[in-house]
């Protein structure tokens, strides 16, 4: 079989691009599934029952209305026993199902955010396991662990009683994460004194993955950062803690199950050792002695082996076909090889039993360690991106023909290793220049026996990987000879769909019984369905989900029509009431008028008399002084007649009037400011450094203005705030921002025969009324702008008070809602000042 590396494309042109088919060259079909009433803020689609309990608004893409908010969403996912894939929440708020029966995506349970997680509620749960119709979601920031009933798709947590087992009393200095660490930390960062309880209930990052028992038939969490193993009952549903302490940051990163043994193999990253963990003594015990030891008591967890500690060394592993654990190397150049014990620590013949345990008379079973390097210095080799050596391969899955592969993380080539004659070897083509990205390319992956493929999880790649390891169900009698009598494997990529340019797009992903793959999405916004070409095409069923969507679409434009019309409707209403009350102000200015006008003509008669002998004697004078109060007169008229009293000024409608009412110079700077009762405030002047302005960068697709705004522009009375105009040349075929019009009646005042003061009062109500932008304005605020701006408080505290006291102290920020939107179309009537932002304030 020869090494290939295919970068076709094969997409009937009726695909959307969400979608491509590599079927015509023997690929899988990439699809990308969308999330109906997903999670985060903004959406305003019902829940399956239509209760629509969790309704909110939904802005985005306008090409992708349903998609997912936030990054490093979900870690992991797991299939029930009712073909429904459960993904465990990492900074996502809410549990997220895929229905692989129809394919339908939409989130579950309720809300686990900041206000009842600790550390932020990010990194809350980390890889799922599955037991009976119960998914257990392991705790990484999280203190409890996320329970998942399928039958019902109730979701709910379990406790971890730390204070039962960390009970001490002596206070422990608690060394705070550092920003890469736990940057969502809500504990103090300076260092702080409290209980061992309290450290590991708030400790960030403490357990990578874990494993069933086939011993005691419980859950085995495998520690980073805490201090000892969790075990987690699924029968009694409750937690407890094994082991001794151990030390250290990052200790280990996944667990595998012995084959001979049964024991769980730690596998380590910056620990010193290999980590095992051994339940044979909590069913295997003699029932005489034991009557006061608890079954946790009765776990032995041990480690073997001496390795450099805090190296990264290895990251994941996958077990061989003859049972031997092969170790990922990550920042080290040799595999680690794990052969496990012949047996376990006790049996039915030599049960667990406390006086022999307190003798010490049991030795724990020694695993078989050996290192395994490259048959040349290029095979376990980083790329030649960089020269450190580090980041080579991340995750690693067994092939139907036994061998174990290692994905390419910085590497450039794909790892086989094979444990029966103990060779680690590069296979496949050179990937330099296939990606666009060299480092983060795949991590973890799935064996699809079927196809006889092993399958990659794009990161920072813009490609599945695929290697294929032995001939599919139908592969041919060819396949297979080439296959059996020893061929390289193939390994090949196959483009996604777009979008692809995404970084860290999926974390994990489920085999399901349909024989599909699905990826979970970490900062990607859709999930990754990979379809074999040996599984049926999931075409038909995607067209239907088609048009079930533009179904939903056309209703949410009637929707908007409607609220359309009701603003419509409320602005008639008030410009009614306006226009009558400018009639009657006016009728009584008449009437006063007209009143003057007559005392006037009274008293006017009273001096002709009078006045007339003096206007004959200076006739000259008084022609001079009519015509100075004609030119002054004229001084206030257009050229057309008009009243014209603002001579100057930039042409600007806005959704809402405001000035500023002290420059910058003219503000006193008060540090503890007091109310009119005398009361304190509670709050502060920002620091000078922060009034200045401050340019930093986003995403504009995550925030899309340019659209939201275009959107609601196009609510609006074309005649009275304006239209999108197109040019003839055919430069411009959609609406854009440059190419909107304004009325000039509508930049001038009522003062001035314009309908300035209408204009701003209707845009205002269009704005107060577009819930979609006012959801994705807050989100953008909040997400974007008050994080960097407390960014930059906490360094300007850092300058000025060169200390760390209050830096993590609660700050409340105030923001105008809703902004004001500023159309400026045109140039003044004369030369002004221009725009000084950083004196008054971003408008939006």
């Amino acid at each position: 079989m020869t090494m290939t590396m295919s970068t076709s494309v094969s997409t009937p042109s009726s695909l959307p691009p969400s979608r491509i088919s590599h079927r015509a060259e023997g690929g899988p079909d990439l699809n990308y599934l969308y999330a109906t009433n997903c999670n985060c803020i903004n959406d305003d689609v019902d829940d399956e029952d239509g209760s629509n309990k969790y309704r909110q608004q939904r802005r985005g893409l306008r090409s992708d209305t349903r998609a997912l908010r936030g990054t490093s969403l979900y870690l992991g996912g797991e299939e029930g026993p009712n073909q429904k894939i459960y993904c465990i929440p990492g900074h996502a708020t809410r549990v997220l199902c895929i229905n692989t029966i129809t394919d339908a995506v939409h989130p579950i349970g309720p809300i686990f955010d900041a206000n009842n997680m600790i550390l932020n509620g990010k990194f809350k749960w980390l890889r799922g396991i599955v037991i009976g119709d119960i998914i257990f979601g392991l705790p990484c920031h999280a203190d409890c662990v996320l329970r998942i009933d399928t039958t019902t798709d109730e979701v709910t947590t379990i406790p971890i009683p730390y204070e039962e087992y960390f009970d001490d009393k002596v206070p422990h200095v608690v060394v705070p994460p550092s920003d890469s660490q736990a940057s969502s930390s809500t504990t103090t960062t300076a260092s702080t004194t409290t209980t061992l309880a309290y450290q590991e209930r708030h400790q960030p990052w403490k357990y990578h993955g874990g494993a069933i028992s086939p011993q005691d038939g419980c859950i085995y969490a495998i520690p980073q950062t805490s201090r000892r193993v969790l075990r987690i009952d699924p029968i009694t549903e409750k937690c407890s803690f094994v082991g001794p302490e151990l030390e250290g940051r990052c200790k280990w990163y996944g667990g595998v199950v012995g084959k001979t043994d049964g024991a769980i193999y730690g596998i380590p990253q910056n620990a010193g050792g290999v980590l095992r963990i051994d339940a044979s003594g909590v069913v295997n015990c003699n029932s005489e002695s034991i009557s006061s030891t608890p079954p946790e008591a009765r776990v032995l967890v041990t480690v073997h082996g001496s390795y450099p500690p805090g190296k990264h060394n290895w990251h994941g592993a996958a077990a061989s076909s003859d049972g031997t654990i092969v170790c990922v190397p990550n920042n080290v150049d040799t595999v680690l090889c794990i052969v496990p014990a012949l047996n376990a620590a006790y049996s039915p013949s030599q049960p667990y039993d406390d006086d022999r345990q307190k003798q010490q008379l049991v030795s724990p079973p020694e695993p078989e360690l050996y290192i395994l390097e490259g048959q040349t210095s290029s095979d376990i080799a980083t790329g030649r991106h960089r020269t450190d050596g580090k980041y080579k391969y991340l995750g690693a899955m067994a092939g139907t023909d036994g061998h174990v592969y290692c994905f390419p993380s910085g590497s450039e080539r794909v790892l086989q290793i094979d444990t029966c004659r103990r060779i680690a070897r590069s296979v496949g083509p050179n990937l330099v220049g296939y990606e666009r990205l060299s480092q983060n390319k795949w991590q973890n992956g799935l064996t699809s026996k079927l196809e006889g493929c092993v399958y990659a999880i794009p990161l920072a790649a813009e490609t599945v990987l695929r290697i294929r390891t032995g001939p599919s169900s139908s592969g041919g009698e060819q396949q297979q000879n080439q296959l059996l009598n020893g061929a390289e494997p193939e390994v090949t990529t196959w483009k996604l769909p777009q979008p692809n340019n995404v970084l860290a797009k999926w974390e994990g992903g489920v085999l399901a019984k349909n024989g599909i793959i699905y990826c979970m999405p970490n900062n990607h916004k859709a999930v990754l369905q990979i379809v074999p070409p040996c599984v049926p095409s999931r075409e038909a069923l995607h067209r239907a989900r088609d048009e079930e969507e533009k179904e939903r679409e056309r209703a949410r434009v009637a929707q908007k029509q409607l609220r359309q019309q009701e603003v419509e409707a409320k602005r008639f209403e008030k410009e009614k009431k306006r226009q009558q009350r400018i009639e009657k102000k006016n009728d009584d200015k008449k009437t006063k008028s007209l009143e003057a006008k007559g005392m006037v003509k009274m008293e006017n008669e009273s001096k002709t008399d009078c006045g007339a002998r003096s206007d004959e004697a200076q006739p000259n004078h008084s022609i001079q002084k009519d015509e100075a109060d004609q030119l002054t007169h004229n001084e206030e008229f257009t050229p057309d007649g008009v009243p014209f009293n603002y001579k100057t000024g930039i042409p600007t409608l806005r959704s809402s009037a405001h000035r500023v009412k002290f420059s910058l110079d003219h503000r006193e700077h008060n540090p503890n400011p007091k109310s009119k009762t005398g009361n304190s405030t509670n709050t502060t002047f920002l620091p000078a450094k922060l009034c200045n302005e401050d340019i930093f960068s986003y995403s504009t697709d995550e925030y899309n203005f340019h659209d939201a705004v275009i959107d609601m522009l196009k609510l609006c009375d074309e005649t009275l705030v304006g239209t999108f105009r197109s040019l003839a040349d055919g430069t411009c075929v959609i609406p854009r921002l440059d190419n909107f019009v304004v009325p000039p009646v509508t930049l001038t005042r009522t003062c001035q025969h314009g309908k300035l003061e209408s204009a701003q009062e209707y845009l205002s109500d269009i704005v107060d009324s577009d819930s979609e932008f006012l959801s994705l304005f807050d989100r953008f605020v909040v997400e974007t702008v008050l994080p960097h701006l407390k960014n930059q408080l906490r360094l300007c505290l850092l300058e000025e008070d060169n200390s760390t006291s209050s830096i993590d102290e609660p700050v409340t920020f105030y923001y105008q809602r809703p902004p004001t939107i500023r159309i400026q179309p045109g140039p003044a009537r004369a030369l002004v000042r221009p725009h000084h932002d950083a004196e008054y304030g971003r408008e939006y």
